[in-house]
């Protein structure tokens, strides 16, 4: 970083400045526009240590264009007449302008608002080869020189007595207090209506569950300038802030937003951020087309799991000093810095550019992809499993796609999907009939070396990793929201009991310490057959025999066996070199966003626009797994019963329990894949 004394920045005539210049400053409405006075002040400060005009590298003019167009009157060419003046009053005279070979190349200018690079009007040849410093993008569109144009942060200054320290527990989730429409003249457009729509988004009644949760926990309005310090005492209670354009791209809201240790959720195509060189604004800020501001608590939802993962961090409050406050020498020697290497940055990216950047990143994940057959599982195939289907063979160009379902009825047609009707005869329930029919399923009908297997009832959206960059197979372990059984994605015990039993002795020292419940997974052919014949040498039976003969002695219910994470412990220990444990959260997903009342009966589908917002959201997949769930049972009414129930109760028992006896003696049986309905489609 340059030294501010290197580089010797003059500014003239700022000795008749007086202490009312900076009280206009410090009012609460103009304090975003303090940059304007605060930068000047600070270079003539330190521009007297300079031996001599004629080692100023730089010539700051200290026109005010913001506080010049309010005291004219918020009259544009009043204020442009006012900058001609200052020009031929002042610059002219002095003698600096024409210093360079090119007339006022070497001074610099400040716009610190959207309107007031207006004032040049048809004093454009004034700054076109100047420094330009601004929070806006504005001046790329013709007045000024791209090149010389330098993004600069917000002042915090003086709003450093005003903002409360940074809180730990915030209690709001999101938060947005502001104008939502502009009276002022040439404003009809004010924020691109991005204000309103998000006001409506939160006013309105949504019937889907994830929009009633956001809503019940922001907070979301039109701003009472009287109680301005209330909501900067709310911006330090909140986990994020919402940052939309106003007059124009940016506002000091971002700034604000950043010392609250709020993360600011930036909704401006056209605001450009300052110091990309240095900052990664994605590490500390979430970025959001204008357009896609109706799917915003879907932004909010991917973005508070990267908050938990720590993918996303608030704003280092050591940042403040050396980037905003225009007060102290290190933010000083930031903006020197930036100046002397500005002509080296020949482009900066906009807002809406950080998006387009992250759906490319997305887009990049699957680099490595040999032949891989589709498994997909449904107890119903209806078009919530069409839609499924579709999207996978769209995402992926598998070899082989199979349907395993009940029925094979009204199958849409697609080449290359093979569809099987699944028919069960034996004693194991449905839950453990349908693991052990992944078993058979990859072993017997896959002709490729790698199967994905994946619930119907799952719609992908966007590419999954499926193997890594060693070209690993990527077994991915459950996550917090695996809740339906897996709570905090903890590995469940008896899934740990009834492993270690069907592995054996020779596998007992298999570390059995995570859950790999998730609604898919990609197994290998050969391991799996080499699970079966495991099972079956250990054992001298078959798996679903042995799942039968423990589930008769030692299990309470059905729900006693995980074939994912039976088959994905049984891999990273016999298989090291081939399978890697990945942690799934790092995929953002929703589950059951939706509640099954609102969203409508067992055979609704989302909406193209739905899945499409969903995507755009940066979400992986969507599971409907709450259809398959129990409804909770209700409370007995009832303490004590009458006698006569007791007896019939005992009766029952008995009845019971000689049945439980000839199911331990009946010979379970696999369950069977029929080819007589198999059928292309």
């Amino acid at each position: 970083m340059s030294s501010v004394d290197s580089i010797c920045v003059y500014v003239a005539d700022l000795e008749a400045w007086d202490s009312s210049i900076h009280d206009w400053y410090d009012r609460v409405g103009n304090k975003q526009y303090a940059s304007e006075y605060l930068i000047p002040k600070f270079f003539w400060l330190r521009g007297q240590l300079c031996s001599s005009k004629k080692y100023y590298r730089y010539k700051l003019v200290p026109f005010r264009p913001v506080m010049s167009y309010a005291l004219n009157g918020y009259d544009i060419e009043k204020t442009g007449q006012a900058l001609t003046s200052y020009f031929e009053e002042f610059i002219e005279p002095f003698g600096m302008w024409h210093a360079s070979p090119t007339p006022g190349s070497d001074h610099i200018f400040l716009f610190v608002s959207g309107r007031s690079i207006g004032v040049v009007g048809s004093n454009s040849t004034l700054v076109r080869d100047s420094f330009i410093l601004t929070p806006e993008s504005s001046p790329f569109n013709g007045v000024a020189n791209p090149l010389k144009t330098l993004i600069i942060p917000g002042p915090i200054d003086l709003y450093l007595e005003l903002i409360p320290p940074r809180q730990e527990n915030r209690e709001i989730l999101f938060f947005f207090r502001g104008s939502i429409t502009s009276d002022r003249p040439g404003e009809q457009d004010f924020s691109h209506h991005v204000r309103q729509r998000i006001l409506d988004l939160f006013t309105q009644r949504h019937p889907f569950g994830i929009f009633q949760d956001f809503v019940r926990r922001s907070v979301v309005g039109d701003l009472d300038a009287s109680k301005f310090e209330l909501t900067l005492v709310d911006l330090s209670r909140s986990v994020f802030c919402f940052v939309p354009p106003g007059s124009s791209s940016w506002t000091m809201r971002l700034y604000l937003a950043l010392h609250a240790g709020c993360v600011p959720v930036v909704a401006s195509d056209d605001f450009v951020p300052p110091y990309q060189d240095i900052l990664d604004w994605r590490a500390f800020a979430v970025f959001i087309a204008e357009d896609d501001c109706e799917y915003l608590p879907y932004v909010l939802h991917v973005s508070l799991q990267k908050l938990k993962r720590g993918e996303l961090k608030r704003f280092p409050e050591s940042h403040i000093d050396n980037f905003m406050s225009y007060q102290f020498e290190p933010a000083i020697a930031q903006l020197a810095t930036h100046i002397e290497s500005l002509e080296e940055n020949q482009g900066q990216k906009t807002s809406l550019d950080f998006v387009k950047e992250m759906a490319l990143e997305i887009r990049k994940v699957n680099t490595f992809m040999p032949d891989v057959t589709l498994l997909l599982f449904s107890a119903e195939f209806d078009c919530l499993q069409q839609i499924a289907v579709k999207r996978l063979i769209s995402i992926y160009k598998f070899h082989e796609a199979h349907i395993l379902t009940s029925h094979c009825n009204h199958i849409f047609e697609t080449e290359g999907v093979l569809c099987h009707e699944v028919q069960s005869e034996n004693s194991l329930s449905s839950w453990l009939g349908q693991q052990v029919m992944k078993f058979e399923s990859v072993s017997k009908l896959v002709k490729t070396d790698f199967s994905i297997i994946w619930d119907g009832d799952t719609i992908l959206l966007r590419p999954i990793p499926i193997f890594d960059e060693l070209h690993r197979v990527n077994l991915y372990y459950g996550d917090s929201l695996s809740a339906a059984y897996l709570p905090n994605g903890a590995l469940k015990p008896e899934y740990a009991t009834s492993c270690k039993y069907i592995l054996g002795p020779e596998l007992a020292n298999v570390s059995l310490s995570r859950s790999f419940v998730v609604q898919f997974q990609t197994w290998k052919v050969s391991t799996v057959r080499a699970f079966l014949e495991h099972v079956e040498k250990v054992h001298e039976k078959p798996l679903f025999k042995v799942l039968s003969e423990y589930g008769s002695r030692y299990a309470q219910d059905d729900k006693y066996f995980s074939e994912y994470t039976c088959f994905a412990h049984f891999a990273l220990s016999v298989y090291p070199d081939t399978v890697t444990a990945t942690d799934s959260a790092a995929i953002p997903w929703i589950r059951d966003p939706f509640s099954l009342e609102d969203f409508g009966s067992p055979g609704s589908c989302p909406t193209p626009e739905l899945l499409e917002g969903l995507q755009r959201a940066g979400i992986h997949y969507v599971s409907w797994e709450r259809w398959h769930l129990p409804f909770p049972k209700e409370k007995e009414k009832f303490v004590f019963l009458p006698y006569v129930f007791v007896f019939v109760l005992t009766l029952l028992c008995m009845v019971l329990r000689r049945r439980r006896k000839r199911k331990r003696k009946s010979k379970s049986k696999v369950p069977k894949i029929t080819s007589t309905r198999t059928r292309h489609i």
